[in-house]
């Protein structure tokens, strides 16, 4: 989605857990209106319900950076059953951005264009021919294990993504039960998102960002998990930017 803000507007104030805040109120000015309920059935998920079916991908304003001068790009996601209101979530996006804006400042912005670039499902993957790849945490991530917020490893990174994909989809997606893959840390470092909420305040999420290279080759069950790991963010906080993570497999050495 393309969209012109009015003078006044901060790049650095668009980060993910604000847009989130700003789609919250629009979603519910959008139920008020028009007698729906849009944000109780479809944002409003609790863990008994599963995930929100949905992510902000824009997290840093280098994501949110580009298209023509002068206007920003923010990227969602939508999952499972919320795809078949994605008419009425991009009215409620115009309703963020046109009546009550952005940053301290509510600046108001103009929706100049909604393209629909990905749609929430997973075809199921074929046997992997290479034996190497890159594992990139784009964003914080960071694991929720046994009601405490954990660094991530390659099993439990796996084990995660599999039940957020089982809910968000309703289809059973498993962990592989004894994986021959290995993450070796090319790169990494533990680092502090401030999210900004209206109900709490400013607080830290933190979470490990760097790169990893996996060996070892995954089957048609890691492939998939990896391929949703991109496609749905994994961890706390992966509604509004945190947790993403691509995965990139290397090309093998000529023989």
């Amino acid at each position: 989605m393309l969209v012109e803000p009015h003078e006044g507007f901060l790049l650095h104030e668009a980060n993910g857990s604000m847009l989130r805040g700003v789609l919250g109120h629009a979603l519910a000015r959008w139920d008020a209106r028009r007698g729906d309920t849009l944000l109780p059935d479809l944002f409003g998920a609790t863990d008994d319900t599963g995930p929100r079916p949905y992510r902000i991908v824009s997290h840093y304003p280098q994501d949110l950076a580009y298209g023509p001068p002068g206007s920003l790009s923010i990227e969602y996601d939508l999952f499972g059953r919320a795809i078949l209101r994605e008419g009425a979530v991009a009215e409620a996006w115009r309703i963020a951005c046109g009546e009550l804006g952005f940053g301290n400042g509510r600046v108001r912005a103009e929706v100049i264009g909604v393209e629909r670039t990905r749609v929430g499902t997973l075809a199921e993957a074929p046997e992997a021919s290479h034996r190497t790849a890159l594992l990139e945490f784009v964003t914080p991530t960071s694991l929720k294990l046994a009601g405490a917020a954990s660094d991530p490893n390659l099993p439990d990174l796996l084990a995660a993504i599999a039940r957020r994909a089982s809910l968000v989809l309703g289809r059973p997606f498993e962990p592989p039960a004894d994986s021959g893959l290995v993450a070796e840390p090319l790169f990494d470092e533990h680092v502090a998102h401030r999210r900004l909420s209206m109900r709490s305040g400013s607080t830290q999420l933190r979470g490990l960002r760097g790169v990893w290279r996996v060996h070892g080759r995954p089957n048609a069950s890691e492939s998939l998990l990896f391929e949703a790991m991109e496609r749905f963010g994994v961890g706390r906080g992966a509604v509004f930017g945190m947790g993403q993570i691509t995965y990139r497999p290397c090309l093998e050495t000529p023989q």
